[in-house]
């Protein structure tokens, strides 16, 4: 059975979809980027929790002209 866990009821995945679409929130991060590591709350907070012990997960990006990136990472215990 697949189950995503960090996205919780309906109404905050949508405001996470909203807040990951939103061209200022991406300037935002976009200018956090460099060439160090950091840990996660450097980005800000997250409106969700993620408390992943097991399982997959896969992204895909698509940019305006037409670039894909895609990553599959799995957990197991």
């Amino acid at each position: 059975m697949s189950t995503l866990i960090y996205c919780g009821p309906i109404s905050l995945s949508r405001q996470v979809v909203k807040e990951m679409l939103d061209p200022h929130k991406g300037e935002e991060l976009r200018k956090l980027i460099d060439d160090k590591t950091h840990p996660c709350d450097y980005y800000g907070p997250i409106n969700y929790h993620i408390d992943v012990t097991d399982g997959t997960i896969h992204l895909s990006v698509l940019d305006k002209d037409g670039n894909a990136a895609a990553i599959t990472t799995s957990i197991n215990k």
